[in-house]
């Protein structure tokens, strides 16, 4: 499973065990983790235009 390894390797929130069979996440963690991607994906004349800095 891809969630594992991305877990196991820091990229990716610890899951929570509620019972035997059932894991969850913290949602706050996977909407911090989403945020990271969308701002790594975007290029870096956008991250500078958002936060009000002069692109050349």
């Amino acid at each position: 499973m891809h969630i594992d390894r991305l877990e196991k390797a820091g990229k990716f929130p610890l899951r929570v065990h509620l019972t035997p069979g059932t894991v969850a996440w913290v949602e706050g963690e996977i909407d911090e983790w989403l945020q990271r991607r969308i701002a790594e994906r975007r290029p870096p004349y956008e991250i500078a235009e958002r936060e009000g800095q002069r692109v050349a």
